[in-house]
């Protein structure tokens, strides 16, 4: 009976443990915060940012990145767009070190990934992907809830949302070319 209760004392901090690790889907507080981050470049046109923690896979980030995209063109009337842009905004930490053979080595860490994509919306059927799919698809793959149209523009934005793992089995709708969309 002790041993169960010690298990018991002990269960919290694993999953405060493993919780930590995980990437929340949510509004950055700045351009440069974790989370994503958009802005309205032109009518129909944004720019959003998505950054994570270190332990972030980089292809989640991408994938957050489109999340979010898709999300501005309906949240705004849009029902397709297309990338115009999209670039790495990974950041780095560069150190010497000394190896095993007492020789300075230049040593690269991955800091903190980050993505950013600028998407063209329109309101036909007339760009290449569908901004309802990706969103609902995406959300899907992570396990997020489903978006009402109007989630992320009021008090929800302050709300984490937590990432659970990719559900392999549930493919993404309309899939982009994750490889040619960041280059």
């Amino acid at each position: 009976m002790k041993k169960r209760i010690k298990w018991l004392y002990l269960f919290p901090v694993f999953f405060a443990a493993l919780c930590s690790c995980v990437t929340p889907y949510k509004r950055a507080s700045n351009p440069a915060g974790d989370g994503y981050y958009d802005t309205k470049l032109q009518d129909g046109v944004y720019e959003v940012s998505f950054y994570a923690t270190s332990d972030t896979p980089m292809i989640k980030v991408r994938d957050f990145a489109v999340l979010r995209a898709a999300e501005c063109c309906l949240q705004n009337g849009y029902k397709t767009f297309v990338p115009l842009n999209r670039g790495d905004l990974t950041t780095v930490r560069e150190d010497l070190e000394m190896d095993s053979r007492e020789e300075l080595v230049m040593k690269v860490y991955e800091e903190r990934p980050g993505a950013v994509i600028i998407v063209k919306c329109s309101t036909e059927d007339n760009l290449f992907y569908k901004a309802g799919q990706i969103s609902e698809s995406l959300r899907a793959k992570y396990r997020l809830p489903k978006s009402n149209g109007n989630v992320f523009k009021d008090e929800k934005d302050k709300r984490d949302f937590i990432v659970g793992e990719t559900d392999p089995d549930k493919p993404v709708i309309g899939e982009y070319n994750k490889e040619d969309w960041f280059k």
